[in-house]
């Protein structure tokens, strides 16, 4: 038997899929939760996430990423996160310094950043 290891990182929105082009896509905080959580029962380790504004639009906001992470902490528990290219705000520093799970965000393509 194949006892190698295999790290599954999902990423759940994409930055640029709407509802219009794939109806299943996760925008709004609950949904994108909802869908972290089915794909770490499922086995991925990591989940990469992108915020949407009420509008599906991408949007770099603070606040949509803490509501994102706090939902995703109550339902499971990734081993990472990695948040889109814009989330390097420091206010979220604080938020995930205490998370046993180790948070990144993309800084560049190719290259992240510890929060």
């Amino acid at each position: 038997m194949n006892n190698q290891k295999l790290i599954i990182n999902a990423t759940l929105t994409g930055i640029v899929p709407s509802k219009k082009q794939a109806p299943f896509v996760p925008i709004t905080p609950e949904e994108i939760a909802c869908d972290a959580k089915r794909v770490c029962d499922l086995g991925a380790s990591i989940v990469r996430i992108h915020t949407r504004d009420k509008n599906g639009d991408p949007t770099p906001g603070k606040d949509v990423y803490r509501e994102i992470i706090l939902r995703i902490r109550e339902i499971c528990k990734p081993v990472a996160g990695l948040l889109g290219d814009h989330a390097g705000h420091k206010e979220l520093f604080h938020l995930v310094g205490s998370l046993p799970e180790q948070w990144l965000w993309a800084t560049k393509p190719g290259k992240v950043g510890k929060l």
